[in-house]
């Protein structure tokens, strides 16, 4: 009994003195974790096992605009090393937000006992915190042309788009076109066409998203352009006050005879003159300021208008199409055409090959 007891004694001792050192080191108690998920509530700390986990890891730090973080890689049986470097390339040449507003990242990788700790030291990011959460998701291209309209409106410098179902035959200036598109659909905001610049990212065809950034340079100051947009929808709201005009032909034809009365033609293709102020406002303008204000004036009436870019006789033209009473017609308020058919314009010399409602 006195060997036993002597020898338990001892062996207690043995443990007792081999911890010490372990005792005065960081350690970790595992338990049950699901993969991907928080390190002891801790949301700095994030759990992998997969190399597509250590991706999601880093990325789901970069869309929280973290700095810093820490990925614990449990179970792992790849080369914590080498694939660290592939998930940062995949991270900012591969994935939309990666390359759209990552700079660089530093780390460092240790190994922790049973796992490998990655500390993310620095997440260093070319765009600011208000510009990924400004960030807009859409589905499919097509659905930027409704979120142009209300940036041009609101003489907005920067729109962000998250793209779903990307077509990969979409370029940058085809995007830069659409959002020349929509510049004429929002007369009220049409005081010159903006310089655009477009950055899609990733640049590499990797998957069905992509990021389409747009910068937009105006002519002039946008608080400058906001003022002036003030006293345009003051204008044009006292220039539709109609008080005989019951049906919305009568309107329209109301609309067109202001537009004859109040507003100077000059021919040419002068940026100062092609603007809708320039028409309601200064009383002067060319065919282009003519037809947006003809839009305009529809719009403030509630009456369905859409802009034509066509050609008169093969030179370039530019008149509005519109709807009274369920019917759509042509309008040129520069020649002082209004109501006419699809042949009466083709007989006159008109041609348009973008999509405008039938007018029989």
């Amino acid at each position: 009994m006195a060997a036993r007891l002597t020898v338990l004694i001892l062996t207690l001792c043995l443990l007792l003195g081999g911890c010490a050192s372990l005792l005065n080191r960081s350690y970790t108690i595992e338990a049950p974790h699901q993969p991907f998920s928080d390190e002891e509530k801790d949301s700095d700390i994030l759990r992998a096992e997969t190399y597509q986990g250590l991706v999601s890891a880093l990325l789901e730090f970069v869309s929280r605009g973290a700095n810093e973080g820490t990925i614990r890689l449990y179970n792992y049986s790849g080369s914590a090393e080498s694939d660290l470097d592939a998930a940062y390339l995949e991270l900012t040449r591969q994935d939309p937000l990666g390359a759209y507003a990552v700079d660089y990242i530093t780390y460092e990788l240790s190994r922790v006992m049973s796992y490998y700790q990655v500390d993310l030291r620095k997440i260093v990011y070319r765009k600011t915190p208000e510009q990924m959460a400004a960030i807009i998701s859409v589905t499919g291209i097509s659905a930027i042309t409704g979120e142009l309209r209300e940036v041009l409106q609101n003489f907005r410098e920067e729109a962000v788009f998250r793209v779903s179902y990307f077509d990969e035959g979409v370029t940058a200036e085809a995007i830069a076109e659409m959002v020349r598109a929509a510049y004429y659909e929002v007369p009220e905001a049409a005081f010159g066409l903006p310089e655009v610049q477009v950055e899609i990212y990733p640049k590499e065809a990797v998957g069905q998203q992509r990021i389409v950034e747009i910068r937009l340079n105006y002519p002039e100051d946008t608080e400058d352009l906001h003022a002036r947009q003030t006293v345009l929808l003051d204008r044009s709201r006292t220039l539709t006050r109609f008080e005989e005009a019951e049906t919305e032909t009568e309107q329209v034809t109301q609309a067109a005879g202001i537009l004859k009365d109040t507003v100077t033609v000059h021919r040419g293709t002068d940026p100062l003159l092609a603007t809708t102020y320039s028409a309601l406002v200064d009383g002067v303008a060319n065919e282009e300021g003519l037809s947006l204000a003809a839009k305009q004036l529809c719009d403030e009436l509630g009456i369905s208008c859409q802009l034509v870019r066509g050609s008169l006789y093969g030179s370039p033209r530019m008149w509005v199409v519109a709807q009274a009473e369920k019917h759509w017609f042509h309008w040129d308020p520069t020649a002082g055409l209004m109501g006419q058919s699809d042949a009466s314009m083709q007989e006159r010399g008109y041609a348009w090959s973008e999509d405008v409602p039938d007018c029989p």
